[in-house]
């Protein structure tokens, strides 16, 4: 048995330094076998999703790509919200920079490099690297607590939900969750059972009340909700979806991505998500169509990140050129 686990081991610290090694070209791997992927399931189900109601309205599709990037924007205003609510003094424009580019790092190995290189990047602009850390925290549970918020004020409308007891499920579930585990006491509490089991200094959080992170969980609910509404109007541009799934839809993207968030096994929750949003969506949807809508979402939710960096390149190039002294010369 000591054998087999040393050969383990050794298994383990080879394919660690190939990941280390190798994590760019892993990383374009990753995209290319993605868009092989959806490309081949679309070329071997076309007829089937010609019978199933495929009608793609491309400019739908650009109007809920736009709405997505905007709503995945907003969260960057949440967290530099909670940098100041814990203290720090950091503007609006450099926060947001700075949480936007370091989204893409999420698709290298590892898992890590998003949270390292926001870390890193406060510590830059004079943000105490222990605030930062702590802002992290804030915003992982914020945004399962939204999620959930949103999946359990869904599920009365989901077809099942008709014939279960789940108005007050969710009301049990949103009071519970959402009210008692937000108070900053319970945060702390949880945070410092982490940092026990890791090994590290307690934290404390003295300058954060209960009604600043009940402003950020509704902040976060309201992102979840603006996702929803744009994932709902991605699938209306593949498929004449009614209205009335609108609300359905939106919770199951909700608990989807966070399934896929909180999976430490896949980068990026890659796998997770799409299963989850393939059973849920089959209630609604024909199955080419579903399967089809669920691998179509990673590379939606994907490309909304990129139209995010290009508007905070764009507007940040606007405002420097507006507070750019012109020099007299060229007046």
């Amino acid at each position: 048995m000591a054998v087999l686990f040393r050969t383990l081991a050794t298994w383990w610290r080879a394919a660690s330094r190939f990941v280390e090694a190798h994590r760019l070209l892993l990383r374009y791997l990753y995209f290319v076998s993605l868009f092989l992927l959806i490309g081949a399931f679309l070329l071997s189900t076309g007829g089937q999703l010609k019978l199933a109601g495929w009608s793609p309205d491309y400019a739908l599709f650009g109007v809920s790509l736009l709405l997505v990037s905007l709503a995945v924007l907003s969260l960057a205003f949440w967290w530099v919200f909670s940098l100041r609510f814990l203290g720090e003094h950091i503007g609006m424009v450099a926060g947001v920079r700075i949480w936007v580019f370091a989204q893409l790092a999420k698709y290298l190995p590892g898992g890590i490099w998003n949270y390292a290189s926001r870390v890193y990047a406060c510590d830059q602009v004079g943000v105490s690297r222990r605030n930062a850390a702590l802002s992290l925290g804030l915003e992982a549970i914020l945004r399962v607590l939204a999620a959930v918020i949103v999946f359990l004020l869904s599920v009365p409308f989901w077809p099942i939900g008709t014939r279960l007891p789940v108005t007050a499920l969710s009301l049990v579930g949103i009071l519970a969750v959402g009210f008692t585990a937000l108070h900053p006491r319970v945060i702390e509490w949880g945070m410092n059972r982490a940092t026990k089991i890791l090994r590290r200094a307690p934290v404390s959080l003295p300058s954060l009340g209960y009604a600043p992170m009940l402003r950020l969980l509704t902040g976060h609910t309201l992102t979840v909700i603006g996702v929803g509404g744009a994932f709902y109007l991605m699938l209306a541009s593949l498929y004449r979806a009614p209205v009335n799934i609108a609300i359905p839809v939106t919770g199951m993207l909700a608990i989807s991505v966070i399934s896929g968030f909180l999976n430490p096994l896949t980068p990026n929750g890659l796998g997770t998500r799409e299963g989850m949003l393939i059973a849920f969506l089959s209630y609604y949807l024909p199955l080419p169509l579903a399967t089809t809508a669920a691998l179509l979402s990673r590379l939606w939710l994907t490309a909304s990140e990129l139209v995010g960096v290009a508007l905070v390149v764009i507007v940040s190039r606007l405002l420097g050129a507006k507070s750019r002294p012109v020099h007299p010369d060229r007046a």
